[in-house]
């Protein structure tokens, strides 16, 4: 039954494959193995990308309970699930206790990203502006790096720091020229001279 869920899963059938996860689970009853856990795991993902989040919510959290297969793991997705459900301090706390018990983890830049953006949209902008220059700091090599620059920029933006903001969308465009994000941060740029009255900038 769980290595039939796996096909459905590898083959993007969330609905079969979650039909046969739970095949397996009822026939080990109470087990709290790593496969439980594992099992758990693929079910929250399932119901992730049918975009049921409360469930997915639900089966993260019973993998971290048996805690044998990749907790962390479980951890960030229950907490992202939570915050793309508006449980903004529910995410926060998740991404904190993943940053607390799992420092190793590989993880740990996608959490603190996240868990920036949450400080962003509960208004407090000093603590996301911690998890971001962390980021810089820590991870120089995360693809986290740019998008954090992008959010940095915008927090300065949004708290009247114009010249601040214009530093890190200067600094986005010339680390990443031609990417995604430095075309968003000329965008930032413009925004922030247009409003300052610097339209020759």
């Amino acid at each position: 039954h769980y290595n039939l869920g796996y096909c459905y899963f590898d083959l993007r059938k969330f609905n079969d494959a979650s039909r046969w996860f739970r095949k397996y689970l009822d026939q080990i009853k109470g087990g709290t193995g790593k496969i439980v856990a594992d099992t758990y795991n693929r079910l929250g993902d399932c119901a992730f990308v049918e975009s049921d989040y409360p469930l997915s919510v639900t089966y993260y959290q019973k993998s971290i309970e048996i805690s044998t297969s990749d907790p962390e793991y479980a951890l960030f997705q229950k907490s992202f699930a939570q915050g793309l459900l508006k449980q903004h301090m529910a995410k926060i706390n998740g991404l904190s206790d993943l940053l607390r018990d799992y420092p190793k983890s590989n993880f740990i830049d996608d959490a603190l990203f996240e868990r920036g953006r949450s400080y962003v949209k509960i208004e407090k902008p000093e603590r996301a502006l911690e998890d971001f220059y962390t980021i810089l700091e820590r991870f120089p090599n995360s693809s986290y790096y740019s998008k954090s620059l992008l959010e940095i920029g915008l927090v300065y933006y949004n708290e009247g720091k114009n010249q601040e903001a214009i530093e890190a969308y200067k600094d986005c465009v010339q680390k990443f020229p031609g990417s995604l994000e430095a075309r968003s941060a000329l965008t930032g740029m413009k925004t922030v001279y247009v409003e300052m009255n610097d339209v020759e900038s």
